[in-house]
């Protein structure tokens, strides 16, 4: 009786583990994807100065002291205009954002463990960044004015914050949602530790420190579950706009789901000791 119990549930805890090392549930982890590096906006070029620039609280595109205005003079001899510069460093720094809304994208259409809800909200704030990105991109590539450059290239960062919202959005819920369904199988597998350790009981097996370490496994689970529901208030209706105001949002956001792999560790090493205690009973 004491081999089947023990194989029983060595089966059962190996699949909750290898669900929690595919998805790389460490703190470590977790704090590498949810810093993503902003890739430097260089000094975009011969503009006017910023003393004749709107205000980005009146301008119908709102535009952000980021961009820093620089002057030089091009020679005679070079066929490339000074505003042309300007223009295909915008291009070029509106591409990389492009290209990392495609990498969120793939990440999230390719998610086992998104809710559909959370899929879906993800969908709309990523198809409409990327939709407003290339329309950018098209007005950057159909003006070679100065002044004009200069609105779009700030209205890049102020308007969509790629980097700084629109990633630690995607990252954070993705993350909430697998350790939510890493903690539903393993509220799924106790059950059936329990009826191993009253299995055992009835078999006459010393199993008073099982119990005492599946009440700990549930109290863990219980606070993961807790810091994992609290992970993502209003990630999701974070705007671009309201950056740098809502980087708390973030950081609380990512604190929780620190703490809540901190507490599936936890739950990981409970669930071997109630094994070992079985299988010496």
């Amino acid at each position: 009786m004491k081999t089947f119990i023990f194989k029983k549930n060595v089966v059962l805890l190996s699949s909750v583990l290898v669900i929690a090392t595919i998805i790389g549930l460490t703190p470590s982890a977790a704090g590498a994807q949810l810093s993503p590096r902003v890739p430097r906006v260089p000094h975009l070029g011969p503009c006017v100065t910023a003393s004749t620039l709107p205000n980005a609280a009146t301008s119908s595109t709102s535009v952000s002291s980021n961009v820093v205005p620089q002057s030089s003079s091009v020679s005679g001899s070079s066929t490339t205009t000074p505003c042309m510069e300007l223009q295909q460093r915008v291009e070029q720094q509106i591409n990389i954002r492009l290209l990392q809304l495609s990498k969120l994208t793939a990440r999230v259409n390719a998610s086992a463990t998104l809710t559909t809800t959370d899929k879906s909200a993800l969908d709309n704030l990523l198809s409409n960044e990327t939709s407003g990105m290339e329309t950018l991109l098209g007005e950057v590539q159909a003006t070679t004015d100065r002044y004009q450059l200069q609105v779009y290239a700030r209205s890049m960062i102020e308007n969509y914050r790629v980097f700084m919202v629109m990633s630690p959005q995607v990252e954070l819920t993705m993350a909430k949602d697998r350790e939510s369904y890493v903690e539903l199988q393993i509220a799924a597998v106790i059950p059936e530790i329990q009826a191993a350790i009253t299995t055992a009981q009835q078999q006459g097996l010393n199993v008073g420190s099982a119990e005492a370490t599946l009440q700990n496994l549930n109290s863990a689970l219980s606070q993961a579950d807790s810091d994992t529901a609290s992970a993502t208030n209003n990630v999701l209706e974070a705007t671009p706009q309201g950056y740098p105001g809502n980087k708390t949002i973030f950081v609380q956001a990512r604190n929780n789901l620190v703490g809540g792999v901190g507490y599936l560790h936890t739950v990981r090493n409970d669930f071997w000791e109630i094994i070992k205690d079985i299988r010496k009973s």
